[in-house]
């Protein structure tokens, strides 16, 4: 009678504990998974997992349907990357990322707080993300999924190294430490582009950009490059978009140090607001740091100013690509063009060719609260001058480059938008021309050599509108068929 009592009051406690570890999980894998739709790679918008790894730092399941796809030796190689990932979570990626930036959000359910991961194929381009609708119970949420959840891509997680992998994971954790810390402690929802910015410098801060040749830095370098155009306050979700924040966060690190991005996490402002908290203190403003971000990505030089250069080795050869806009070599010539941006949005313009002086009139959008626009003459050796566009006085600058395509030969701007509404939905516009004169007389036309950045304006001698008509489009065709000739030489060159 004792021993079929004593296996009753065994079986009793089995079965507690069978009911606190089913509590525990971060969600009931038994039942459909939801996920987000518009990064599936098939549209669904819920699936089916199995567990292929549980470890004292996380549990990770796989899209049934993909894992048994997958060959043996392929889930052969994702579990041993999994193992080494559920390591780093462990004993780096966590405690780094919680002694520097706090906790994620506490179980919903049960007392186990490792973090649930799926494997699951995505669309191109898409690394993982999370969904914030895990964060509440499903009698709130229906499409809840009840902890903390990372997504990532298994395609992508197969073919990557460790290194770039454990990135993703950092990425994906600062955003359920985010989260926590700026939703659901301080009642606040983070901009867009700065909370990818801090999830985007979190491998820096982990280490994992410490060997440039692996790092998750050197491929969003890279990416940042083939850039014409920043624009990330708003935000789109692209490629560009993240890169640009990854090398902005950089370069504020670099100017500032760890301290801007960790005060504006604790700032219970949010956005540029969160920023200006942190610079404002220091006699500084977002906006004239932004501007002198766009510059570096041209000028990169610490011997013109440290504020115009990456001091990360790594990056002291970086430059943005401008769109290209191309003036015959023969002959007097003419391009006018008419774009828009919105706020926070840089254009990155160079105007090439010609062979004689370069007269270029800029006109300013009418509701740009930015004063002075930068551009860049860049010599026949390499070497570039900076100079600004003053619209203190008047919305239009004209400037005369003398023998154009002789010492100087090309002429990059930088436009950019800053309205005191910040309204997104409202595109503002710019204008500027070029025209080549006096060809084949090189005769020059006096600027002002002692002052480097205000060049002497002049008015125009010669009206060239019909000029403009008869050749801005052919030159606007010849100068997309260069970029894409462009794009197509760094794809080849990035295999």
């Amino acid at each position: 009678m004792k021993k079929i009592f004593k296996t009753i009051n065994f079986l009793f406690i089995l079965f507690l504990f069978s009911g606190i570890y089913k509590n525990a999980l971060a969600f009931n894998p038994s039942s459909e998974i939801y996920i987000n739709q518009a990064y599936d790679n098939t549209n669904r918008s819920s699936l089916n997992v199995t567990q292929i790894k549980a470890t004292n730092s996380a549990i990770f399941y796989a899209d049934k349907d993909w894992w048994s796809s997958l060959s043996s030796l392929d889930q052969t190689v994702l579990q041993s990357k999994i193992y080494l990932i559920s390591s780093e979570i462990e004993y780096k990626i966590k405690p780094v990322l919680n002694n520097t930036f706090g906790q994620e959000p506490a179980p919903l359910n049960g007392n186990d707080s490792r973090l649930s991961i799926i494997l699951t194929p995505m669309v191109e381009g898409v690394q993982g993300y999370i969904r914030t609708s895990d964060f509440v119970l499903k009698t709130n949420n229906t499409l809840s999924n009840e902890g903390n959840v990372i997504y990532l891509n298994g395609n992508k997680l197969k073919t990557v190294s460790e290194n770039i992998a454990y990135s993703f994971i950092a990425h994906e954790f600062m955003h359920l430490i985010s989260y926590n810390q700026k939703y659901i402690n301080k009642k606040v929802n983070e901009d867009t582009w700065l909370e990818e910015l801090r999830a985007e410098y979190a491998p820096t801060i982990v280490g994992y950009n410490n060997n440039w040749d692996s790092s998750y830095l050197k491929i969003r370098a890279i990416d940042f490059i083939k850039n014409n155009i920043i624009s990330f306050v708003d935000w789109d979700n692209s490629n560009p978009n993240y890169s640009s924040v990854n090398l902005f966060a950089n370069y504020l690190v670099e100017q500032y140090g760890q301290e801007i991005i960790l005060e504006s996490f604790r700032s219970s402002k949010v956005g540029i607001a969160s920023i200006n908290e942190f610079l404002n203190k220091r006699g500084d403003n977002f906006d004239q740091v932004f501007q002198d971000w766009l510059i570096t990505n041209i000028l990169n030089d610490c011997n013109v100013s440290s504020k115009y250069c990456y001091k990360n080795p790594n990056l002291k050869n970086l430059t943005i690509s401008p769109s290209s806009f191309y003036l015959p070599m023969n002959g007097n010539s003419a391009l006018a063009i008419s774009d828009t941006f919105v706020p926070y949005m840089a254009k990155y313009q160079k105007i090439s060719g010609g062979s004689a002086d370069l007269n270029f009139d800029f006109e300013n959008a009418s509701d740009n609260i930015v004063k002075r626009i930068p551009y860049v003459i860049v010599n026949k050796d390499g070497t570039k001058k900076l100079f600004f566009f003053e619209f203190q006085n008047n919305k239009s600058q004209k400037i005369i480059i003398p023998d154009f395509n002789k010492e100087a030969v090309n002429l990059i701007i930088i436009p950019y938008n800053i309205r005191n509404d910040n309204n997104f939905s409202v595109r503002s516009i710019f204008k500027w021309s070029a025209t080549i004169t006096n060809a084949g007389t090189g005769t020059p036309v006096n600027v002002n050599p002692s002052n480097p950045t205000t060049p002497t304006t002049t008015k125009p001698t010669t009206d060239f509108s019909s000029i403009i008509e008869r050749q801005s489009l052919l030159i606007s065709l010849q100068g997309k068929l260069i970029i894409l000739m462009q794009q197509l030489i760094s794809l080849l060159l990035s295999r």
